[in-house]
C-alpha cells in the first residue's frame, strides 16, 4: 500500500508489518533470537532496538531506528 511505502522510506516499523518490510525500512538485524516470539535486535551506534515477530508479522517494537 501507498501507506506502507511510506512509513518504509521514512525508517518506520509498525505492528503487523511483515519480516521483509522490516529489512526494508531497517535492513538485515544485528541479531536474530528464535523462539515463539522471534526476536530481531538492531544495534546502532547510539542505541538498541528490538523487533519483535509472531507469525512472521511485527508484534511489538521497543527503540527506532538510529545510525
Amino acid at each position: 500500500s501507498t501507506e506502507l511505502r511510506s512509513i518504509v522510506v521514512s525508517n518506520g516499523v509498525q505492528q503487523g508489518m511483515t519480516k521483509g518490510s522490516v529489512q526494508q525500512a531497517w535492513g538485515a538485524p544485528t541479531v536474530v533470537n528464535g523462539g515463539d516470539l522471534e526476536q530481531w535486535v538492531y544495534r546502532w551506534p547510539s542505541s538498541t532496538s528490538y523487533v519483535y515477530f509472531v507469525d512472521g508479522c511485527v508484534y511489538s517494537v521497543e527503540g527506532g531506528y538510529g545510525r
